[in-house]
């Protein structure tokens, strides 16, 4: 079970990091600050919570399955990473089981954020053409 729980984190930790680089890539070319702004935000609180707290969760779940012990100030750096992203994706899973009994199928998939395009999951170019 922790192997699943540690396959999700390291996910949710990739997905991020790369999620946080398109939108500095954006703040530079595109100058949108917004997002970047509560984003970093989003980091730096969650990264704070996991200091104060000493939130080790890599330790917890990478000692008892493979024995592998991680230095406590990067674990808190990723556990708070995993925090700042774990919110959004708790929430849309919150959502989703609640819309489960609905009949409309809107909800579902404006629960995903397709940024550059319309709901069906096409960007704004593609409609275009």
């Amino acid at each position: 079970m922790k192997t699943i729980a540690l396959a999700l984190m390291v996910a949710v930790i990739v997905e991020a990091i790369v999620e946080y680089g398109n939108t500095i890539y954006e703040m530079v070319i595109d100058r949108e600050y917004q997002k970047a702004v509560k984003q970093g935000s989003a980091i730096i609180v969650a990264v704070l919570f996991a200091f104060m707290c000493h939130v080790t969760l890599l330790s917890w779940l990478m000692s008892d399955a493979f024995g592998i012990v991680v230095n406590p100030v990067f674990d808190m750096v990723v556990s708070g990473i995993f925090m700042s992203r774990g919110a959004n994706y708790l929430s849309n899973l919150i959502r989703l089981i609640l819309n489960a009994g609905s009949d409309d199928d809107d909800d579902f998939w404006n629960m995903f954020d397709f940024e550059d395009g319309d709901d069906d999951g096409t960007s704004s170019e593609e409609n275009e053409n």
